[in-house]
């Protein structure tokens, strides 16, 4: 499902830097013996009917895929989602927008011609967030043809806004050359933050990616409620002090209801567990643990999975 995900995705935006390129040749009336402008109508029409397909099955996928908790309204509503919510929410802005694109097409007659091309100024708010959207919700803008992909869709849609601005509004000098200047900076500006952001790594945790599944955790049983021997087996807290005894504990540490993603400091770890951390050579009393469901993983509090893992699920590409 994630890679049905990110594939849709890849090509709506392939296929929305064209719907640019085409809507801009149209307004420039770009037109040559090889190329008429019906020509030119009739793909810009087609390529946005394939780009809201694309979308819509990007949107299902990614709601229906178990590893993220995105649900129906977070593609509708920007902002939120619990899944890195801006980079997120740029992309349901992106999608808005090209409803609103779709809807007001569908009902060009009523609207006229005027007010229905001052809606289509959204296509230049929609493709520069959909191109945002992708580098900070994507798990692969690091990859090198991802990464080349989305650079050709950049540079086709700057030459195209280039060529609108040289050969577009000839009577509005001052309007061009703003335009220009605003270009330029965003442009300036979002290549500091890609290199900065999505290009370099650890970026998944900067941008808000929760635990994965497998690996949040819940808030710790009772002491006494440990498998029998566990505290004979030299049982510490993750702090490196005894557990306490007859089932008090200290508050988890965590946020969200209930102690969601807490990590406990009383957990005495079973027989089986402490043989394996004794095994590494590194001993149980600097350990930490950490469990959710069948799921359990243990280190030093630094670093809760560095001795030992079992159950969690395995880490998509960040």
């Amino acid at each position: 499902m994630w890679f049905l995900t990110r594939a849709t995705g890849l090509v709506a935006l392939v296929l929305l830097s064209a719907c640019v390129l085409l809507g801009i040749l149209i307004n420039v009336r770009f037109a040559s013996p090889r190329w008429p402008r019906f020509l030119t109508t009739g793909l810009h029409r087609n390529f946005s009917l394939l780009v809201l397909t694309f979308v819509a099955v990007h949107v299902v996928t990614t709601v229906a895929d178990s590893y993220t908790s995105i649900r129906w309204l977070d593609a509708l509503i920007p902002f939120a989602s619990v899944y890195r919510p801006l980079w997120l929410g740029l992309g349901a802005v992106a999608f808005d927008l090209l409803l609103a694109l779709a809807a007001t097409s569908l009902i060009r007659v009523r609207l006229g011609h005027r007010l229905w091309r001052l809606t289509h100024w959204a296509a230049y708010a929609c493709w520069p967030l959909a191109v945002v959207h992708g580098l900070g919700t994507g798990s692969d803008p690091r990859t090198r043809w991802v990464f080349v992909l989305t650079m050709g869709c950049v540079l086709t849609v700057l030459s195209a806004f280039s060529l609108r601005i040289a050969a577009g509004w000839p009577e509005h000098g001052a309007l061009r050359l703003g335009a220009a200047a605003v270009a330029v900076v965003a442009l300036l500006a979002a290549g500091e933050w890609a290199k900065h952001g999505p290009l370099r790594p650890g970026w998944a945790k900067r941008a808000g990616t929760p635990p994965p599944p497998g690996q949040r955790a819940t808030p710790w049983a009772s002491a006494s409620h440990a498998p029998a021997g566990a505290a004979s087996a030299g049982a510490t807290s993750a702090g490196g002090t005894p557990a306490a005894s007859g089932g008090a504990r200290p508050p988890a540490e965590g946020r969200g209801p209930a102690g969601r993603n807490a990590v406990g400091r009383d957990r005495p770890f079973p027989a089986a567990l402490c043989a394996a951390i004794r095994a590494t050579g590194r001993g149980a009393d600097r350990a930490a643990a950490r469990t959710a469901g069948t799921a359990a993983a243990c280190g030093t509090a630094a670093a809760p999975a560095a001795f030992w893992r079992h159950g969690t699920t395995a880490a998509r590409p960040q």
